[in-house]
């Protein structure tokens, strides 16, 4: 369950702070991109690697001298992570 809430917490931070906005607007041509145009993948990869970045900078796991294993078990969500995101197609 541990690894399940991990993953689930890393995909929450990704969707609401990632670095790596979309912009869904194109605004030069003024006209919305569809969803046929969207790299699902690619935006899912990245938000993968955002929620990584963002937990090691920030979660207190990665400096709790209790839970040693946090960095390894957050790797391997983030590994995990890469193998879902890879197959998003929408």
């Amino acid at each position: 369950m541990k690894r399940l809430t991990l993953y689930l917490s890393l995909i929450f931070t990704a969707l609401n702070f990632s670095p790596f906005g979309v912009n869904l607007c194109r605004a030069d041509e003024g006209r919305t991109v569809t969803h046929s145009e969207i790299n699902w993948s690619e935006l899912a990869i990245k938000d993968v690697e955002a929620a990584y970045q963002l937990s090691v900078i920030n979660h207190p796991g990665m400096h709790d001298v209790r839970n040693l294993g946090f960095a390894k078990q957050l790797e391997k969500a983030k590994q995990e992570g890469l193998k879902l995101a890879v197959k998003a197609h929408s």
